[in-house]
Protein backbone atom coordinates (compact mmCIF):
# COMPACT_ATOMS: atom_id res chain seq x y z
CA UNK A 1 0.00 0.00 0.00
CA UNK A 2 1.39 3.46 -1.16
CA UNK A 3 2.17 6.19 2.07
CA UNK A 4 -0.16 8.93 1.54
CA UNK A 5 1.74 11.87 1.11
CA UNK A 6 2.14 14.18 4.11
CA UNK A 7 -0.17 17.44 4.26
CA UNK A 8 1.79 20.53 5.40
CA UNK A 9 -0.08 21.78 8.75
CA UNK A 10 -0.18 25.38 9.79
CA UNK A 11 1.66 24.49 12.82
CA UNK A 12 4.79 23.28 10.63
CA UNK A 13 4.11 26.53 8.72
CA UNK A 14 4.21 28.39 11.92
CA UNK A 15 6.86 26.85 13.54
CA UNK A 16 9.19 27.22 10.50
CA UNK A 17 8.39 31.15 10.15
CA UNK A 18 8.96 31.48 13.56
CA UNK A 19 5.59 32.86 14.61
CA UNK A 20 2.58 32.34 15.91
CA UNK A 21 -0.11 29.65 14.40
CA UNK A 22 -2.57 32.59 14.95
CA UNK A 23 -0.29 35.24 12.55
CA UNK A 24 0.43 32.33 10.19
CA UNK A 25 -3.50 32.07 9.74
CA UNK A 26 -3.98 35.74 9.65
CA UNK A 27 -1.37 35.70 7.01
CA UNK A 28 -2.10 33.18 4.57
CA UNK A 29 -6.24 34.02 4.89
CA UNK A 30 -5.27 37.50 3.57
CA UNK A 31 -7.09 39.12 6.58
CA UNK A 32 -3.64 40.62 7.67
CA UNK A 33 -3.51 43.97 6.86
CA UNK A 34 -0.87 46.94 7.50
CA UNK A 35 -1.59 46.85 11.44
CA UNK A 36 -0.47 43.99 13.72
CA UNK A 37 1.45 42.24 11.08
CA UNK A 38 4.91 43.57 10.04
CA UNK A 39 5.63 43.13 5.94
CA UNK A 40 8.84 41.37 7.12
CA UNK A 41 7.02 38.40 9.31
CA UNK A 42 4.18 38.29 6.48
CA UNK A 43 6.77 37.69 3.62
CA UNK A 44 8.17 35.06 6.01
CA UNK A 45 5.30 33.41 6.32
CA UNK A 46 4.84 33.16 2.68
CA UNK A 47 8.14 31.98 2.21
CA UNK A 48 7.84 29.31 4.57
CA UNK A 49 4.53 28.10 3.29
CA UNK A 50 6.40 28.17 -0.32
CA UNK A 51 9.29 25.83 0.53
CA UNK A 52 7.29 23.46 2.64
CA UNK A 53 4.44 23.21 -0.14
CA UNK A 54 1.37 24.14 2.35
CA UNK A 55 -1.94 24.21 0.19
CA UNK A 56 -4.86 25.58 2.43
CA UNK A 57 -8.13 24.10 1.94
CA UNK A 58 -9.57 26.66 -0.34
CA UNK A 59 -13.31 26.01 0.50
CA UNK A 60 -12.98 26.41 3.88
CA UNK A 61 -10.85 29.17 3.80
CA UNK A 62 -13.59 31.21 1.54
CA UNK A 63 -16.19 30.10 3.88
CA UNK A 64 -14.53 31.51 7.18
CA UNK A 65 -13.02 34.55 5.18
CA UNK A 66 -15.58 35.58 2.45
CA UNK A 67 -12.93 35.24 0.28
CA UNK A 68 -11.23 32.85 -2.17
CA UNK A 69 -8.12 32.92 -2.83
CA UNK A 70 -8.26 33.80 -6.17
CA UNK A 71 -7.66 36.64 -9.06
CA UNK A 72 -8.87 36.88 -12.56
CA UNK A 73 -7.01 37.54 -15.31
CA UNK A 74 -9.09 38.64 -18.52
CA UNK A 75 -7.44 38.70 -21.76
CA UNK A 76 -9.11 38.90 -25.05
CA UNK A 77 -9.10 36.71 -28.15
CA UNK A 78 -7.49 38.86 -31.54
CA UNK A 79 -9.69 38.90 -34.86
CA UNK A 80 -7.17 36.00 -35.58
CA UNK A 81 -7.65 34.19 -33.08
CA UNK A 82 -4.94 34.29 -31.06
CA UNK A 83 -4.78 35.23 -27.13
CA UNK A 84 -3.00 37.72 -26.26
CA UNK A 85 -0.81 35.23 -23.53
CA UNK A 86 0.92 34.13 -26.56
CA UNK A 87 2.39 37.41 -27.44
CA UNK A 88 6.07 38.56 -26.10
CA UNK A 89 5.06 41.73 -24.56
CA UNK A 90 2.02 40.28 -22.55
CA UNK A 91 4.18 37.13 -21.24
CA UNK A 92 6.14 39.39 -19.85
CA UNK A 93 3.73 41.48 -18.34
CA UNK A 94 1.63 38.43 -16.85
CA UNK A 95 5.21 37.25 -15.31
CA UNK A 96 5.26 39.89 -12.97
CA UNK A 97 1.45 39.67 -12.17
CA UNK A 98 1.99 36.31 -11.41
CA UNK A 99 5.08 37.30 -9.80
CA UNK A 100 3.03 39.18 -7.25
CA UNK A 101 0.41 37.33 -6.81
CA UNK A 102 2.09 34.02 -5.92
CA UNK A 103 4.24 36.12 -3.61
CA UNK A 104 1.04 37.31 -1.74
CA UNK A 105 -0.64 33.87 -1.64
CA UNK A 106 -3.10 34.59 -4.37
CA UNK A 107 -3.54 32.06 -7.13
CA UNK A 108 -4.53 33.48 -10.63
CA UNK A 109 -7.15 31.99 -13.36
CA UNK A 110 -6.70 33.33 -16.57
CA UNK A 111 -10.55 33.76 -18.57
CA UNK A 112 -10.72 35.27 -22.36
CA UNK A 113 -13.15 37.87 -22.63
CA UNK A 114 -15.88 36.71 -24.93
CA UNK A 115 -17.58 39.21 -27.71
CA UNK A 116 -20.85 38.32 -26.19
CA UNK A 117 -19.93 39.32 -22.78
CA UNK A 118 -18.65 42.63 -24.01
CA UNK A 119 -21.85 43.49 -26.36
CA UNK A 120 -23.85 42.44 -23.60
CA UNK A 121 -21.36 44.69 -20.94
CA UNK A 122 -21.62 41.35 -19.00
CA UNK A 123 -18.89 40.51 -15.62
CA UNK A 124 -17.02 37.69 -16.77
CA UNK A 125 -18.20 34.28 -15.87
CA UNK A 126 -15.41 33.87 -13.53
CA UNK A 127 -16.94 36.88 -11.55
CA UNK A 128 -20.18 36.40 -11.98
CA UNK A 129 -19.92 32.52 -10.46
CA UNK A 130 -17.91 34.19 -7.73
CA UNK A 131 -14.76 32.19 -8.26
CA UNK A 132 -12.02 35.17 -7.74
CA UNK A 133 -11.72 38.42 -5.19
CA UNK A 134 -10.56 40.69 -7.96
CA UNK A 135 -10.62 41.10 -11.57
CA UNK A 136 -7.33 42.17 -14.19
CA UNK A 137 -7.89 43.23 -17.97
CA UNK A 138 -5.22 42.81 -19.93
CA UNK A 139 -5.56 44.09 -23.59
CA UNK A 140 -9.10 44.92 -23.55
CA UNK A 141 -9.49 48.66 -25.15
CA UNK A 142 -13.05 48.58 -24.51
CA UNK A 143 -13.74 51.89 -22.49
CA UNK A 144 -17.69 51.90 -22.45
CA UNK A 145 -17.33 47.85 -21.02
CA UNK A 146 -14.20 48.57 -18.32
CA UNK A 147 -16.29 51.90 -16.99
CA UNK A 148 -19.15 49.61 -16.93
CA UNK A 149 -17.76 46.38 -14.98
CA UNK A 150 -15.77 48.73 -13.41
CA UNK A 151 -18.93 50.47 -11.68
CA UNK A 152 -20.52 46.86 -10.93
CA UNK A 153 -17.65 45.21 -9.57
CA UNK A 154 -15.63 47.96 -8.02
CA UNK A 155 -12.50 45.40 -7.66
CA UNK A 156 -11.21 45.64 -11.12
CA UNK A 157 -7.64 47.14 -12.45
CA UNK A 158 -6.80 47.63 -16.10
CA UNK A 159 -3.54 46.99 -17.81
CA UNK A 160 -1.97 48.15 -20.47
CA UNK A 161 -4.82 51.11 -20.49
CA UNK A 162 -4.58 54.97 -20.78
CA UNK A 163 -6.61 56.78 -17.92
CA UNK A 164 -10.26 55.97 -18.12
CA UNK A 165 -12.34 58.17 -15.72
CA UNK A 166 -13.32 55.74 -13.40
CA UNK A 167 -11.40 52.82 -13.72
CA UNK A 168 -8.15 51.88 -11.65
CA UNK A 169 -5.31 51.40 -14.15
CA UNK A 170 -1.74 51.15 -14.56
CA UNK A 171 -0.41 51.79 -18.27
CA UNK A 172 2.47 52.85 -20.00
CA UNK A 173 3.90 55.96 -20.52
CA UNK A 174 3.00 56.45 -24.00
CA UNK A 175 3.38 59.81 -25.21
CA UNK A 176 6.31 60.39 -23.22
CA UNK A 177 7.71 56.86 -25.35
CA UNK A 178 6.99 59.00 -28.72
CA UNK A 179 8.67 61.95 -27.54
CA UNK A 180 11.90 59.87 -26.63
CA UNK A 181 11.91 58.32 -30.32
CA UNK A 182 11.36 61.80 -31.77
CA UNK A 183 13.96 63.22 -30.30
CA UNK A 184 16.49 60.61 -30.75
CA UNK A 185 15.89 60.58 -34.42
CA UNK A 186 16.45 64.62 -34.15
CA UNK A 187 19.61 64.78 -32.10
CA UNK A 188 21.19 62.44 -35.00
CA UNK A 189 19.78 64.89 -37.84
CA UNK A 190 16.83 63.27 -39.50
CA UNK A 191 14.34 66.43 -40.22
CA UNK A 192 11.57 64.56 -42.58
CA UNK A 193 10.34 62.00 -40.62
CA UNK A 194 7.40 58.68 -40.82
CA UNK A 195 5.81 56.45 -38.90
CA UNK A 196 3.83 53.36 -38.78
CA UNK A 197 0.96 52.73 -36.31
CA UNK A 198 -2.01 49.82 -36.10
CA UNK A 199 -4.77 49.64 -38.16
CA UNK A 200 -7.22 49.19 -35.16
CA UNK A 201 -8.40 51.97 -32.81
CA UNK A 202 -5.84 51.81 -29.50
CA UNK A 203 -5.52 54.45 -27.47
CA UNK A 204 -2.42 53.42 -26.52
CA UNK A 205 -0.59 53.45 -30.25
CA UNK A 206 -2.41 56.89 -31.10
CA UNK A 207 -0.64 58.61 -27.83
CA UNK A 208 2.65 56.92 -29.00
CA UNK A 209 1.94 58.93 -32.57
CA UNK A 210 0.88 61.79 -31.20
CA UNK A 211 3.76 62.25 -28.81
CA UNK A 212 5.89 61.70 -31.65
CA UNK A 213 4.49 64.56 -34.19
CA UNK A 214 4.29 66.68 -31.20
CA UNK A 215 7.76 66.73 -30.47
CA UNK A 216 9.06 66.57 -33.85
CA UNK A 217 7.16 69.45 -34.53
CA UNK A 218 9.02 70.96 -31.47
CA UNK A 219 12.81 70.04 -33.08
CA UNK A 220 11.69 71.42 -36.41
CA UNK A 221 11.13 68.26 -37.80
CA UNK A 222 8.08 67.30 -39.58
CA UNK A 223 6.66 63.77 -40.49
CA UNK A 224 5.64 63.96 -43.73
CA UNK A 225 3.24 60.64 -43.91
CA UNK A 226 1.65 58.00 -41.20
CA UNK A 227 1.38 54.57 -42.47
CA UNK A 228 -1.44 51.75 -40.91
CA UNK A 229 -0.90 48.47 -40.77
CA UNK A 230 -1.89 45.39 -38.54
CA UNK A 231 0.74 45.43 -35.39
CA UNK A 232 0.50 41.85 -34.77
CA UNK A 233 1.18 40.21 -38.09
CA UNK A 234 2.84 41.57 -40.99
CA UNK A 235 1.17 45.19 -41.36
CA UNK A 236 4.73 46.73 -40.85
CA UNK A 237 5.63 45.30 -44.13
CA UNK A 238 2.83 46.42 -46.07
CA UNK A 239 3.04 49.76 -44.76
CA UNK A 240 6.81 50.36 -45.00
CA UNK A 241 6.63 49.16 -48.80
CA UNK A 242 3.91 51.58 -49.15
CA UNK A 243 6.02 54.66 -47.30
CA UNK A 244 9.33 53.36 -49.36
CA UNK A 245 7.26 54.30 -52.81
CA UNK A 246 6.27 57.65 -51.46
CA UNK A 247 9.79 58.16 -50.47
CA UNK A 248 10.66 61.68 -49.19
CA UNK A 249 11.80 60.65 -45.38
CA UNK A 250 15.04 59.40 -43.71
CA UNK A 251 13.77 57.77 -40.53
CA UNK A 252 10.31 55.75 -39.53
CA UNK A 253 9.29 55.58 -36.36
CA UNK A 254 6.98 52.38 -35.64
CA UNK A 255 3.93 52.07 -32.85
CA UNK A 256 5.43 48.44 -31.54
CA UNK A 257 8.50 46.44 -32.32
CA UNK A 258 6.19 44.00 -34.06
CA UNK A 259 5.56 46.40 -36.84
CA UNK A 260 9.49 47.70 -36.93
CA UNK A 261 10.86 44.45 -37.48
CA UNK A 262 8.37 43.83 -40.69
CA UNK A 263 9.56 47.35 -41.84
CA UNK A 264 13.11 46.49 -41.21
CA UNK A 265 12.07 42.96 -44.15
CA UNK A 266 11.16 45.29 -46.55
CA UNK A 267 13.69 47.68 -46.03
CA UNK A 268 16.43 44.70 -47.08
CA UNK A 269 13.98 43.75 -49.70
CA UNK A 270 14.42 47.04 -50.95
CA UNK A 271 17.96 46.96 -50.99
CA UNK A 272 17.51 50.02 -48.47
CA UNK A 273 20.38 49.63 -45.72
CA UNK A 274 19.46 50.29 -42.29
CA UNK A 275 20.79 52.34 -40.65
CA UNK A 276 23.14 53.82 -43.41
CA UNK A 277 19.65 54.77 -45.49
CA UNK A 278 17.00 54.24 -43.11
CA UNK A 279 16.96 54.76 -39.59
CA UNK A 280 13.92 52.44 -37.92
CA UNK A 281 12.77 52.88 -34.35
CA UNK A 282 10.37 50.35 -32.65
CA UNK A 283 8.16 50.48 -29.31
CA UNK A 284 8.37 48.02 -26.35
CA UNK A 285 11.89 46.39 -26.33
CA UNK A 286 10.40 42.91 -26.80
CA UNK A 287 13.24 40.19 -26.58
CA UNK A 288 13.42 39.58 -30.45
CA UNK A 289 14.25 42.70 -31.26
CA UNK A 290 18.01 42.23 -29.76
CA UNK A 291 18.30 39.95 -32.41
CA UNK A 292 16.85 41.19 -35.28
CA UNK A 293 19.12 42.49 -37.81
CA UNK A 294 20.52 44.75 -37.36
CA UNK A 295 19.48 45.15 -33.66
CA UNK A 296 16.36 47.49 -33.20
CA UNK A 297 16.49 50.79 -31.85
CA UNK A 298 13.36 51.06 -29.37
CA UNK A 299 11.22 52.72 -26.43
CA UNK A 300 11.96 50.31 -23.32
CA UNK A 301 8.86 49.39 -21.79
CA UNK A 302 9.10 48.00 -18.05
CA UNK A 303 6.64 45.49 -19.06
CA UNK A 304 6.86 42.87 -15.71
CA UNK A 305 6.43 46.25 -13.66
CA UNK A 306 3.25 46.92 -15.27
CA UNK A 307 2.07 43.62 -14.19
CA UNK A 308 3.55 43.91 -10.71
CA UNK A 309 2.26 47.57 -10.45
CA UNK A 310 -1.56 46.56 -11.46
CA UNK A 311 -1.33 43.70 -8.86
CA UNK A 312 -0.19 45.60 -5.92
CA UNK A 313 -3.32 48.10 -7.07
CA UNK A 314 -5.71 45.73 -7.30
CA UNK A 315 -4.84 43.98 -3.55
CA UNK A 316 -5.45 47.19 -2.34
CA UNK A 317 -8.87 47.49 -3.49
CA UNK A 318 -9.29 43.77 -2.74
CA UNK A 319 -8.53 44.72 0.69
CA UNK A 320 -10.93 47.45 0.82
CA UNK A 321 -8.55 50.35 0.36
CA UNK A 322 -8.81 52.57 -2.43
CA UNK A 323 -5.93 53.87 -3.84
CA UNK A 324 -5.01 57.71 -3.57
CA UNK A 325 -3.44 57.30 -7.23
CA UNK A 326 -5.87 54.47 -9.16
CA UNK A 327 -4.17 55.20 -12.40
CA UNK A 328 -0.45 54.71 -11.91
CA UNK A 329 1.89 55.30 -15.34
CA UNK A 330 5.07 53.34 -15.47
CA UNK A 331 7.71 55.47 -17.10
CA UNK A 332 10.05 54.55 -20.29
CA UNK A 333 13.14 54.53 -21.65
CA UNK A 334 15.13 54.88 -24.53
CA UNK A 335 17.16 51.47 -25.60
CA UNK A 336 20.03 52.31 -28.64
CA UNK A 337 20.98 49.40 -30.86
CA UNK A 338 21.93 49.34 -34.55
CA UNK A 339 18.97 50.31 -36.46
CA UNK A 340 19.04 54.21 -35.88
CA UNK A 341 22.15 56.54 -36.99
CA UNK A 342 22.53 59.80 -38.55
CA UNK A 343 20.53 60.63 -41.78
CA UNK A 344 22.50 59.74 -45.41
CA UNK A 345 24.06 62.78 -46.74
CA UNK A 346 22.06 64.67 -49.27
Amino acid sequence: MRNKPHKVTLAEVSRRAGVSTITASRVLNGSAGPVGVREETRLKVLRAARTLGYRPNALARAMRTGRTGNVGLVVIRRDDGQILTGDQFYNQVIEGVEHELLENGYNILIAVLTPEERRDLRLPRIAAAGFVDGLLFLGVHDRAYLQHVSRAYRRVVAIDEPAFPGVACVFTANSEGGCLAARHLCELGHRRLAAITTDVEDPSFQQRIEGFVEEAGRQGASVIAVERGDAWSDGGYTAMNALLRRGGFTAVFCGNDHLAIYALRACQEHGVVVPRDMSVIGFDDVPVGEHTNPPLTTIQVQKRELGKRAAQLLRQLIDGKPSARPQVVVPVALRIRSSTGPPPPV
